[in-house]
């Protein structure tokens, strides 16, 4: 359970390669368990800032699902929700136009303030682009006053209107 900070999600694409599928905050669980049926590491997370993470190890999980029942319907929700968001994800990046990718991400990675936990070259990579090539788009989407490009920063605007750009 990420209490503070950025977690980046990556998979493996091979020996020497990983990519970046995305980004978990405060808030956010990720996580397998071998013991109940998880097989091989799919994601490896990275702390991207600074971070705090609330580890529950698998030899404590029977004791808590035995205290409390309540805890394995609501992981069920939570994978679900995770399965959810990364077939979604996966789906956008095969039918959205390069900015309409970017625009989609954006909206989605901004948290209740506006700001973006991804630089420039994260969103890049999650959207399968060139670093130069994101950065024209999110130009292009700055001088539509939908969001403001910073030194290692980014922030949106008008999440609406990024959204209605990606068709979502």
């Amino acid at each position: 359970l990420v209490i503070d900070g950025v977690l980046r999600l990556e998979a493996s694409v091979g020996p020497d390669r990983d990519v970046l599928l995305g980004l978990a905050g405060p808030g956010q669980a990720i996580g397998q368990s071998r013991r109940f049926g998880g097989g091989r590491r799919i994601v490896t997370a990275r702390a991207q800032r600074a971070a705090r993470v609330l580890l529950v190890p698998d030899a404590a999980l029977p004791g808590i699902a035995a205290r409390q029942p309540g805890a394995w319907p609501a992981t069920m929700a939570l994978l679900y929700d995770q399965l959810d968001v990364a077939v979604h994800n996966a789906a956008l990046n095969l039918c959205l136009s390069p900015r309409e990718r970017v625009a989609a991400r954006l909206a989605q990675l901004a948290d209740d303030k506006g700001e973006v936990p991804a630089t420039q070259a994260d969103l890049a990579e999650m959207c399968g682009l060139s670093r130069k090539s994101a950065s024209g788009h999110i130009l292009a989407l700055a001088k539509r006053g939908w969001v403001a490009p910073g030194y290692r920063s980014l922030r949106v605007l008008d999440a609406t209107a990024l959204r209605s750009v990606a068709g979502i």
